[in-house]
């Protein structure tokens, strides 16, 4: 229960204070002008609303236009209705971001919060999260950006809170309360689609062990999220799916790399352009769709072990990568280069290093090195807890299944802001592994 005391001493805390200033210096540079606010597919999500509003559709496009059946379930309808509910409020884009910030370190005060549930020390907790926070720019770029990914990453969190509340005191309502979150984590995002498979086989191995029917009730909540919006598209494009950004994955994500890898970046554009061209062709979404993944499917079983080494290194570079292009996106960089450290790297070996840090601002050579150096600390720190057996069997699993789920979900669309999902876990490890060490080195 929050008291006036409480209340008081998180209004004192310099972890608070740190967070706010951490938010609040990136939220400067977007009402300065210095940064932006908009990315590729903010407009989508702001279509959404705007269509939601005027029209009482989810739409990502200009409905007095000529109608793509894909943009029915491009995006998924909840930030829509974000978007439509604070612009509302106030008429300004800069109310998102306040909230988006505002939610962000809600989070993180949860997460301190759980973690010294744990008997940890404060000084440990607090800095472990303000130096998490500091070295993955994505993070605080897109809490600043009209993109969806924050929500789904604080309902995540929040149902990954939940389940951790259930394991140290066996409150059942805990359960249901994270399957709600994961509900609205899928409704920003179609990322988490088939996290509902997990989360009944746990259900149904708690019922074995409780007796408890209702952990199995609870489990149904997402999949019937999946079964209602995915009835919702089919009523409009003829397709009972539940987003068409699979379509554009399939192209771009495996038929594009796959080619560009094999052969050069022409081919590997020329090859989803032709797809795509052909797929055009087909009047019936529903058919334009099944068209796009047997032909995707058959040039993934035709190449599968180049499909697998991409696989292995796009999910590398998810977890390694400092993030460039997100920080180029926000403070308008354009490199020379687009090639990234990971698959720079793969290509050309100590020379793709070279080449990825001439192309850089000499501002950002040390953040960059930094983050770099913290995300595999990160690595090293999720490997510790999930090795380390103990009583926390529950919270491992949980993590680990999230990890690996994510992996396999984004498949060769890997970039850094994808791992934000799960960043929140990943810095609850951190704690534990400096325990670990404290008392194993020191």
């Amino acid at each position: 229960m929050l008291t006036k005391e409480n209340l008081l001493s998180v209004i004192k805390s310099p972890f608070i204070w740190g967070l706010i200033f951490i938010h609040l210096s990136y939220l400067i540079l977007i009402l300065t002008g210095t940064s932006s606010w908009y990315t590729p597919d903010s407009m989508e999500y702001i279509y959404s609303g705007y269509n939601l509003q005027e029209n009482g559709v989810i739409y990502s496009g200009v409905l007095t236009q000529p109608i793509h059946d894909e943009l029915y379930s491009l995006r998924p309808p909840l930030y829509g209705f974000i978007i439509l509910l604070l612009f509302l409020t106030t008429q300004s884009m800069i109310t998102i971001l306040v909230v988006q910030n505002l939610v962000c370190i809600l989070m993180w005060w949860y997460l301190a919060k759980l973690l010294l549930s744990f008997e940890f020390k404060p000084i440990i907790v607090h800095t472990a999260i303000l130096i998490s926070l500091l070295l993955f720019p994505s993070q605080l770029i897109l809490a600043n950006q009209v993109m969806a990914d924050i929500w789904m990453e604080v309902f995540f969190f929040a149902a990954f809170y939940q389940f951790v509340r259930f394991c140290q005191n066996a409150e059942f309502q805990r359960i249901l309360y994270a399957n709600l979150f994961l509900a609205l984590a899928l409704l920003c995002k179609p990322t988490l689609l088939f996290f509902w498979i997990p989360s009944i086989l746990f259900s149904f191995y708690l019922f074995i062990r409780s007796g408890n029917s209702r952990t199995i009730l609870y489990a149904l909540i997402v999949p019937a999220i999946v079964f209602i919006w995915s009835w919702r598209n089919e009523t409009h494009t003829g397709h009972f799916h539940y987003s068409s950004i699979t379509n554009q994955a399939m192209l771009e994500a495996n038929v594009q790399s796959i080619y560009t890898a094999k052969y050069n970046v022409e081919r590997g554009i020329f090859m989803h352009d032709s797809l795509k061209k052909e797929a055009s062709k087909i009047a019936s979404f529903k058919d334009k769709s099944a068209f796009i993944f047997k032909e995707g499917k058959r040039i993934i079983a035709a190449n599968l072990p180049l499909y697998v080494f991409l696989f292995g290194q796009s999910n590398v570079n998810m977890f390694l990568t400092p993030g460039r292009w997100d920080m180029n996106m926000f403070f308008n960089v354009k490199p020379k280069d687009e090639v990234g450290l990971v698959l720079g790297v793969s290509k050309n070996g100590w020379k793709g290093v070279l080449s990825y840090f001439a192309q850089l601002n000499l501002s950002l050579y040390l953040l960059l090195g930094l983050v770099f150096i913290w995300n595999i600390f990160l690595l090293v720190s999720i490997g510790s807890f999930l090795l380390k057996k103990d009583n926390h069997a529950y919270i491992r699993l949980f993590v680990f299944v999230s990890i690996v789920y994510l992996c396999l979900a984004t498949g060769l669309f890997s970039f850094a802001r994808f791992k934000l999902m799960v960043f929140p876990l990943m810095v609850f490890t951190v704690p534990f592994f400096i325990n670990r060490f404290r008392k194993n080195v020191i």
